[in-house]
């Protein structure tokens, strides 16, 4: 991947590079929360998603109240950009938006306090230009794409690869193999997440759309990941992050 991190560096970046390491890998995402000190770092971080609807700013609270690493909102139509802004200041930890389509990519210019944007599939390219001390740049790719497109990864303007199927696509549904959905997370996708994080060769977040289960936080850990994301709500980020905070690191 272009070494965009060393142009747009963000609290996402700076905390990727510091990542405790397994068995020698190099290391990851490492967000901290307040209680956290410099010592004790996460395995893997956990950013957990919300809607950016009309109580963002309760939405807000509500997750940050299970400690994550770092908020999402997810752009929507009536997205408020300043009370979006508001959730921002009141957070307290890195926040980033997630944009699905061109309707959403219009409001982030009026959106302050990013450290990141993350660009669905269907988002505009145009979001991956712009100042190289802008927010970082995700970009959302399906365990399911093309592998004739993936050596193009390395050539995106991007910062981080987040591996995941869009909203409303099921882990089953979509050809992930045996093992999806409820059930946790399969071979079949996690050798897909590997190709992906190899071609891109750079930070991986990995999305609860695979049909991740907090049981799968060790093998995720085991084979380099560096976080997950998660949409599921308060209770799945709890569940996450005790998961996560039991790692087996040695």
């Amino acid at each position: 991947m272009q070494k965009t991190g060393d142009e747009r560096e963000g609290a996402l970046l700076r905390l990727l590079r510091d990542r405790p390491a397994r068995g020698g890998r190099a290391g990851g995402f490492g967000f901290t929360t307040g209680a956290e000190t410099a010592e004790k770092k996460r395995a893997m971080g956990v950013v957990a998603r919300v809607a950016a609807g009309p109580d963002v700013v309760e939405a807000m609270r509500e997750i940050a109240s299970t400690s994550p690493d770092g908020i999402e909102f997810a752009l929507e139509p009536g997205t408020d950009p300043a009370e979006v802004t508001k959730a921002i200041a009141a957070a307290g930890i890195p926040c980033g938006v997630y944009v699905e389509g061109a309707g959403d990519a219009v409001l982030v210019d009026q959106i302050e306090g990013l450290d990141w944007v993350h660009l669905a599939a269907a988002a505009p390219a145009s979001l991956l230009a712009g100042a190289k001390d802008g927010p970082t740049r995700l970009v959302e790719v399906s365990p399911d794409a093309p592998v004739g497109r993936l050596p193009g990864l390395a050539g995106l303007k991007a910062d981080v690869v987040v591996v995941d199927r869009p909203a409303g696509t099921s882990a089953a549904g979509a050809g992930a193999g045996a093992g999806a959905g409820a059930s946790g997370l399969s071979l079949d996708t996690l050798l897909a997440l590997l190709t992906i994080g190899g071609a891109a060769k750079g930070p991986t977040l990995v999305g609860e759309g695979l049909g991740l289960t907090p049981a799968d936080a060790q093998v995720l850990h085991d084979h380099g990941v560096e976080g997950v994301l998660l949409a599921g709500g308060p209770a799945a980020a709890r569940a996450f992050i005790a998961a996560i905070d039991g790692l087996d690191t040695k």
